[in-house]
């Protein structure tokens, strides 16, 4: 849930801007068709920078459980 928002409201402008190329490309090849209503990448580009920011957060989190882990024995 927290990497939801942290995409959406600090990373918005890259959002947008990997959204636009994508229907750029999309247009280009002809593999989907983008225009000023419909958004096809839009949700590939969220889920994906979901995974990336679920990850780095895991890893950050799992780090410090380690060190705090390891100071406590």
């Amino acid at each position: 849930m927290a990497s939801f928002f942290i995409v959406l409201f600090p990373l918005g402008a890259l959002v947008d801007n990997l959204s636009q190329i994508g229907n750029d490309f999309l247009n280009k090849t002809g593999l989907g068709f983008a225009d000023g209503e419909s958004d096809p990448s839009f949700l590939w580009v969220v889920g994906i920078l979901m995974l990336i920011v679920t990850f780095i957060m895991m890893t950050i989190i799992s780090k410090i459980c380690h060190r705090y882990q390891s100071k406590k024995k």
